[in-house]
């Protein structure tokens, strides 16, 4: 979902550069740069590990934004 300003919401599946099967990062993030929460795979020692990560800015963020000229 986004705006004038550009994205502000993502669910779903992100891609890498080179898309894959082996893409499974499923992501809910709030831009700009806000909060992420998702889950991901992860192989180490010839297994795979699914894995979760929270990230939460709290960094000033002035809203409205200003307008970009």
């Amino acid at each position: 979902m986004d705006d004038q300003t550009g994205p502000r919401l993502l669910l779903g599946v992100e891609h890498s550069d080179i898309p894959s099967a082996s893409d499974n990062i499923w992501t809910l993030a709030f831009y700009p740069n806000r909060a992420r929460i998702g889950m991901y795979t992860e192989t180490k020692g010839g297994k795979t590990h699914l894995r979760g990560s929270l990230k939460i800015h709290d960094d000033p963020l002035e809203f409205p934004e200003p307008s970009s000229k």
